[in-house]
Order: C-alpha cells, then sequence, then structure tokens
C-alpha cells in the first residue's frame, strides 16, 4: 500500500542516496525501540512501540525498490543473474545468523541491541554514499527518459511501424 507512493516520491532520486536515507531512517527506529526499555510499562510503552515500528516500516519502504533496482543495475547484464542471487543471498545470510548476534546482545543489556544495530546501519549508509563514485551511473541514477525507472510508455504515435 505505502509503496507506491513513496516510490513517486523518489523517482528522480539516485539509488544510493535513497538508500542511505532509509538507512538514517532505520537509526531512527532504531532509537525508538532502545528508548522503549526506558519507558514504563502500560499504554507509553505501546505508544512507542508502535511509532518504532512506523518509522521502521517507512525505512523499509525507502529502501526495498532502490535497493533490488541499484543491484540489477550495478550487474553487467551477462551476470544480471548472478548478482541479483547474491543479493537476495545476503539477506538469507542475515536472517540465519542475526538471530544469535542479537540474542547475545539482548542478554547483555537490551538497548545495546539496538544501539549496535542502529550504528551498523550509519555505518553502512556511510559507506553506500562512499562507494557511489564507484559504481556505474546508470545503476545509481534512473535510466535517462524514464519516470522513476520505469521503461517510458509509448502511445500509438510514436511507436515505431513495422514493414
Amino acid at each position: 500500500m505505502g509503496q507506491m507512493p513513496v516510490r513517486h516520491v523518489q523517482r528522480h532520486a539516485r539509488r544510493t542516496h535513497a538508500m542511505a536515507l532509509a538507512g538514517g531512517v532505520f537509526v531512527v527506529a532504531c532509537g525508538l525501540y532502545a528508548v522503549t526499555a526506558a519507558v514504563p510499562a502500560g499504554l507509553a510503552r505501546v505508544a512507542v512501540l508502535v511509532a518504532a515500528t512506523l518509522v521502521f516500516t517507512l525505512a523499509e519502504l525507502l529502501h526495498t525498490a532502490p535497493a533490488a533496482a541499484l543491484a540489477a543495475g550495478a550487474a553487467p547484464a551477462a551476470m544480471r543473474g548472478r548478482y541479483l542471487a547474491i543479493h537476495q543471498m545476503t539477506w538469507a545470510v542475515g536472517q540465519v545468523v542475526a538471530p544469535a548476534g542479537f540474542s547475545a546482545l539482548v542478554v547483555l543489556w537490551p538497548p545495546l541491541l539496538w544501539a549496535a544495530l542502529g550504528t551498523l546501519l550509519a555505518l553502512a549508509a556511510a559507506g553506500l554514499l562512499r562507494l557511489a563514485a564507484r559504481l556505474p551511473a546508470e545503476a545509481v541514477s534512473a535510466p535517462a527518459g524514464t519516470r522513476g525507472g520505469q521503461r517510458p510508455r509509448r502511445n500509438a504515435r510514436s511507436a515505431p511501424h513495422e514493414s
């Protein structure tokens, strides 16, 4: 439901900038989740958790489309399948490894989990901005002549005629 409006706003943004912004929003969500440990149980804690979850959801909406487009756009055409497979595999590895790491941090002190995650996200966002100069220009920005990375629509008058 929210992906289309978010993507519409991002349509002219550099993919790396959109993803870095998403990283910043993820950091804010981590801060809100960390704060919940200090909020007394009850309605106030529920309100902070709901706010944190909404901010986290916004970050996911900001991140999803540019990440997939960047992974596809950075790949040479002959290796696009491999690049996309590695992109997906990194998410799968994170889903396997993260629970053990998160559990260890929660046992030590619950806000430490969110502080560590927020720090990693901030470093990743900064690293992505530095990496942007090394990526192909067409991978970082939406292709020229498109609307938000979509292929231009053709109407009957502009369609090429077949002979």
